[in-house]
């Protein structure tokens, strides 16, 4: 009680009195040039505690107390007189109203947008897939997709309900362009815009919160990542995803990029009018699954790995070899012509007739070595592949892990030894082969340290609508049994 008293007093002390003097700020019994007003009734009772304590850490560190405070206690020293119009006073309900309510209503003075804006990020972050353009054809219709969540409710302004302003209590007409008041300076251990939002000291508005979260997550590209488990990997995507690197690209690699793409194109478009009559598994509308491929295997080995396992369908597999694993087109195109190899050759021993069914060149494989101008090494193997389906996803990842084992089975090892596993969107969904190679990745023994799975999805899943072929929104829904994030990107 003793030391009550004492704090209560000397903060008192401070505002009790009109009379103007101007002592040292340190000296004792001073009286300070402050007028006193009745709603000053934090300075008595219980509160006078809480009133001190916010005094004494003003005095050890300014920036340690809230703005209304720091501005209190500097007209304080100043000897500004206390103005009510600069602080937000608490409003006041009639028991009457309160009891009819139910509820206690919050004061103006606390009145914050932090618990709004704070779940509107959360909803980008989600489901701002869902409004994301990954629909090049216009094939998302209720009638082929009705699993699709964008086509089961309402959509307001080209955007699903739950992720426009209204839906999260503010006002699409007033709140756009004010200054929004934050309470707290914490993002929860959340990397990303919550923890850019927690530290800026500019003026916010919704507005620049919502062009930022559509700009990250409504754009080309949508992102999956919320149903990880593990908070660290969760803040590691999201720190990348809302600060993205390829939005910082400069000139010379967009022009690499395009460069790749066009090699993709222009092979594409000689394999059709040179063969138009040949049975081809083209990649036409994929094409950009090539520079995507290329500049994956460029990154990877700039963080030290080495050897890329590489297993894939038939679709786009002439394209790969050429332009990725870059197999001489000259075999590829006497391939085409049947000038690659004798068949006599090879059935002198063989009775009666005999013959292929002419796609044997989209079951070849091959490998290479590449050296880049840093001096780089890496070895890349296209693995032969004897169906269209997915029974290959095992052979590449087995031999993964054997490599790995050989090269030392050191973590090192497990890290620089990637295979990358291309897919169909039909066969992705619909192949049990799929789950149970990915259901090995935490097995001791089998796990390989990741996965790369490449979908490449033409949205009629071979002959079969969405809707008659499988009960997901997306093809590649059953990444989420095991935790991998998962990027939909309008190729």
């Amino acid at each position: 009680m003793l030391r009550l008293a004492c704090r209560k007093s000397r903060l008192a002390t401070r505002c009790a009195s009109n009379i103007i003097s101007t002592p040292q700020r340190h000296a004792p019994n001073v009286i300070r040039c402050f007028s006193t007003h009745e709603k000053e009734s934090f300075l008595n009772g219980t509160s006078s505690l809480y009133a001190e304590e916010m005094f004494e850490k003003w005095e050890a560190d300014q920036s340690s107390v809230p703005e209304s405070w720091r501005r209190y206690f500097e007209n304080l020293e100043k000897g500004i007189a206390y103005d009510e119009a600069q602080y937000s006073t608490p409003s006041t309900a009639s028991r009457k109203g309160l009891a009819h309510s139910g509820q206690a209503s919050m004061p103006s003075a606390l009145a914050s947008d932090s618990l709004g804006v704070s779940h509107l990020i959360r909803a980008y972050q989600v489901n701002g897939h869902h409004a994301a353009k990954l629909d090049p054809l216009n094939l998302y219709t209720r009638e082929s997709f009705p699993n699709r969540p964008v086509n089961t409710g309402d959509i307001i302004d080209g955007l699903p309900s739950y992720l426009t302003p209204s839906h999260h209590g503010f006002d699409p007409h007033k709140d756009m362009d004010r200054t929004l008041n934050f309470r707290g300076a914490h993002s929860g251990g959340n990397k990303g815009y919550l923890e850019e939002l927690a530290t800026m000291k500019q003026k916010v508005t919704l507005r620049m919160v919502l062009n930022q979260l559509q700009t990250t997550y409504c754009g080309t590209l949508g992102v999956e990542y919320m149903h990880i488990n593990d908070p660290e990997r969760c803040n590691w995507i999201r720190e990348r995803v809302e600060n993205p690197r390829f939005l910082k690209y400069d000139n010379e690699k967009k022009l690499h990029i395009y460069e790749r793409l066009c090699f993709a194109d222009t092979f594409e478009n000689f394999l059709a009018h040179k063969f138009n009559t040949t049975k081809r598994f083209g990649l036409d509308g994929g094409e950009a699954i090539v520079p995507a491929l290329k500049d994956g295997i460029d990154r990877a080995s700039e963080l030290g790995a080495h050897s890329f396992i590489i297993g894939m369908p038939h679709r786009g597999r002439l394209n790969v070899l050429a332009n990725v694993m870059r197999k001489p087109m000259q075999l590829i195109f006497r391939e085409f012509m049947g000038l690659n190899y004798d068949s006599n050759d090879h059935s002198k021993n063989i009775k009666g007739e005999w013959g292929s069914s002419g796609d044997v060149k989209y079951h070849l494989g091959t490998s290479m070595d590449r050296t880049y101008p840093d001096g780089r090494h890496i070895h890349l193997s296209l693995v032969a592949n004897p169906s269209h389906l997915e029974c290959v996803n095992p052979v590449v990842v087995g031999k993964a892990r054997a490599k790995q084992y050989y090269c030392g089975n050191r973590p090192e090892d497990t890290r620089n030894v990637v295979p990358i596993l291309l897919h169909g969107d039909a066969a992705f969904a619909g192949q049990g082969v799929v789950y149970e190679t990915m259901q090995l990745a935490k097995v001791p023994d089998f796990d390989v340290g990741g996965t790369i799975h490449v979908v490449v999805n033409n949205q009629i899943g071979f002959t079969t609508n969405p809707v008659h072929s499988r009960s997901t929104p997306y093809c590649s829904d059953i990444g989420k049994a095991f935790g991998a994030p998962i990027l939909h990107c309008n190729g």
